[in-house]
């Protein structure tokens, strides 16, 4: 393999090492069997590997900033940090500062942009946390922020980052692991109250590690948080396209909430129940699950737009389950605090029925009870948003083709008010709309068929019209 070491010239070290079983094993231009065996957590043969090529990494701590060996053997840090493996985390924090003048001067990857710590926190690496805790402050220190502003305890919280291509995939979250480690900070007196504040902007209204946390963690985490001092009522900015709302009007670039709003979001219902109870004196209940965003949307309305981390085909049933039941605990939770909200409408006419139909009907069956719970409290499906869509269309609108709608959600949508004749400002009647939607089941269809006919208008097939 050719590569640059920026601490000599161009050269060549072929590396080959016998694997245990005989096998011989040949490093590939990229160094993917280096970075194999760090994250395989394989200390013997991360030590063969550099017996054999022991430039393979530089120091990076004496690497001049502008040199871009810093961010590429960097990467091999973060993956070791990220897969957990602390022994080989060790041997490479070891093998490249050997050489440094002063071996008691803390040492940080701040020029690859990321800090061990973090990295280890937010993948729910417990071991490397514990170790890096340990040894403060030569490799790390509780009170650092990365490039972005975040402390250990802000990316221990930090499991939904919204952008952030670096946070742990959906099937890779433990959220024990999560809540040990914020705990263990806590315990090593991190910041409950801590605020993200980048280096070069400390004006956004970046995360707390409420508002992070919230979307996620126990009752009993949450608790700790607030009387540490977290404020239950901060507002983080969101940004609005991270949100996958679609089609909604008037959306600024992003959106003030509270922590509240991202606990119904993400269908935390313990969160729920934490941040209500938990509120400041002088506010009410109704002040913290009838304020509205800024375009007219309650928690409500947000916890009816909850999302799927991939296509429901790509998830585990039981993960399904698991997800539409805490969508409808969450849903029920704010209903108690607040019966009336079920049928107020957001600044575009929606109610939590007309999301909960768009947003959830394509996930399947396993979804419906969500509708049907909204009906049992008194969901109106007649009423129109400002498109003149009831419910139904909604319902039709949400295409997928892999998965049929619900025969029941029609018949329960049928029963609470919406009817298949109901004509939009497109023209359209959810009928007609269904007659385009490859997912429609004959049942479904023919369910629609029977409670109406359609209108003498050309159809939205016919006059090229979508919503």
């Amino acid at each position: 393999m050719n590569r640059f070491n920026s601490s000599g010239p161009p050269f060549d070290v072929p590396v080959t090492i016998t694997d245990r079983d005989g096998t011989l094993i040949h490093e590939q231009e990229g160094q993917g069997l280096l970075y194999t065996i760090i994250t395989h957590n394989d200390v013997e043969f991360l030590e063969k590997y550099f017996a054999i090529d022991p430039r393979a990494i530089p120091n990076l701590f004496n690497l001049p900033d502008e040199d871009e060996a810093i961010c590429d053997f960097g990467d091999l840090f973060r993956a070791a940090a990220e897969s957990g493996s602390l022994g080989t985390i060790q041997t490479l924090l070891n093998y490249t500062t050997k050489d440094l003048d002063d071996a008691t001067k803390p040492i940080r990857l701040i020029k690859p942009n990321f800090l061990l710590l973090n990295v280890a926190a937010q993948f729910g690496r417990i071991e490397i946390v514990q170790w890096l805790l340990d040894t403060q402050p030569l490799y790390a220190s509780i009170q650092d922020r990365d490039f972005q502003g975040f402390t250990a305890l802000a990316a221990a919280a930090d499991l939904f980052s919204f952008g952030n291509c670096f946070s742990p995939a959906w099937d890779e979250i433990c959220y024990d692991n999560n809540e040990a480690i914020m705990n263990l900070l806590l315990d090593h007196d991190a910041c409950a109250s801590d605020v993200v504040h980048p280096t070069n902007d400390k004006h956004q209204k970046l995360p707390s590690v409420l508002t992070l946390a919230a979307q996620w963690a126990s009752s009993d985490l949450l608790g700790r948080l607030i009387d540490g001092g977290a404020d239950v009522h901060y507002k983080v900015a969101v940004g609005s396209w991270n949100l996958g709302f679609g089609s909604q009007s008037d959306l600024p670039v992003e959106i003030e909430v509270t922590a509240l709003f991202l606990a119904s979001f993400r269908a935390n219902p313990n969160g729920v129940k934490t941040l209500v109870d938990r509120r400041s004196d002088g506010f009410s209940i109704a002040d913290m699950v009838c304020s509205p965003d800024c375009v007219g949307s309650l928690p409500l309305h947000w916890a009816a737009r909850n999302q799927l981390p991939d296509s429901p085909g790509a998830i585990p049933l039981s993960m399904l389950h698991d997800r539409a039941g805490k969508v409808y605990r969450t849903i029920r939770q704010l209903l108690e605090f607040a019966p009336t909200t079920v049928n107020i409408q957001d600044n575009d006419g929606n109610t939590a029925l007309h999301y909960a139909t768009e947003f959830f009907s394509k996930n399947g069956k396993i979804y419906t009870s969500i509708s049907e719970l909204l009906c049992i409290w008194g969901a109106d499906a007649s009423l129109r948003n400002h498109k003149d869509q009831t419910p139904l269309h909604t319902l039709f609108y949400a295409f997928n083709q892999d998965t049929p709608v619900d025969p029941v959600l029609i018949s329960l949508l049928l029963a609470h008010g919406a009817k298949a004749t109901d004509v939009d400002d497109a023209g359209n009647t959810p009928l007609q709309i269904a007659r385009l939607g490859v997912r429609t089941g004959s049942d479904a269809f023919s369910l629609l068929l029977q409670h109406g006919t359609v209108p003498v208008l050309q159809s939205c097939e016919q006059r090229d019209v979508y919503p």
